[in-house]
């Protein structure tokens, strides 16, 4: 995916998400649109994928695919799972540089945290968190058991 199209498919999801007026019709389609960002099997669903924060299981994967990056996501929420497969798509087919760059920079804007409790509030930071590190793992040609690549 070029840079374009990435930016393209970014502002196709911002623009859908924005024209909804209330925060049950945001939560609504969080959850209910398709996601190809919740690749994660059983077995690579372990302690070093957890994400921690989220009272309900949120794992995270990360591969780099012709030098970009791409996220996966699973929880046992509906809720978690929507919000943590959008982030994923955002910053998915990046570069690691591109990634880094833009930190938490995405998310703000969108008015997500808004939708949430405290709980997943922290949980949402908790994903960018592990996003910008594999992009810095990625970045410097390492892996690390805090950001599994």
């Amino acid at each position: 995916m070029t840079s374009g199209e990435k930016a393209a498919t970014f502002g196709l999801a911002r623009n859908d998400f924005e024209s909804l007026e209330t925060a049950e019709e945001r939560l609504s389609w969080l959850m209910e649109r398709p996601s190809s960002h919740t690749e994660i099997g059983a077995g690579e669903m372990t302690p070093e994928r957890r994400v921690p924060g989220c009272v309900s299981g949120l794992w995270l994967r990360c591969e780099e695919r012709s030098g970009a990056l791409v996220f996966h996501a699973r929880s046992e929420s509906a809720v978690v799972q929507g919000v943590a497969a959008f982030l994923c798509e955002l910053y998915s087919f990046l570069t690691p540089e591109e990634v880094s760059s833009l930190g938490a920079s995405l998310v703000a804007p969108l008015g997500i945290e808004e939708l949430l409790t405290t709980t997943r509030k922290r949980a949402v930071a908790n994903v960018v968190a592990f996003i910008t590190a594999s992009a810095r793992a990625a970045a410097d040609g390492r892996r690390s058991a805090d950001a599994p690549l």
